[in-house]
């Protein structure tokens, strides 16, 4: 997940919350908007978001269909769904072609420590090493 000061960032520099967090985990323990989150059981993939504002801090392997998803449903309600999403800095990846016209808020170069994991012994959340390459929200 990511750090939850960071998200309190970008809500406050947005100046509006989200209304759904886009990935999570089945307990919900790395979920930022735990009223209203995807999960296994529920995918982002497969749920109506028009008239979300979407956090998506989703699976790198993932974010290509998620991020068609997200175009597809935005195009059906312009004017009232918004999204801000978590994703590397990888030029030749599939996914950029949803990313054009969408504005970079943050970048973190490689080996920033901007992500915590939920400890599964002990359920707490630990920061975890510097990423391994620049992200951009």
């Amino acid at each position: 997940m990511l750090d939850p000061d960071e998200f309190l960032k970008l809500e406050k520099c947005l100046g509006i919350p989200f209304t759904l967090d886009g990935a999570c985990n089945k307990n919900l323990d790395n979920s930022h908007v735990p009223s209203n989150s995807c999960t296994v059981d529920r995918p982002f993939e497969e749920t109506h978001i028009r008239g979300e504002r979407v956090f998506l801090n989703g699976p790198f392997d993932k974010l290509d269909e998620m991020l068609h998803h997200y175009c597809m449903e935005k195009a059906e309600s312009p004017y009232d769904t918004s999204g801000c999403f978590v994703v590397p800095k990888w030029p030749k990846a599939l996914f950029n072609r949803f990313l054009k016209g969408m504005h970079v808020l943050v970048h973190y170069p490689k080996g920033s420590r901007i992500f915590y994991a939920v400890d599964k012994e002990t359920g707490k959340r630990e920061l975890m090493p510097g990423i391994p390459w620049d992200v951009m929200v």
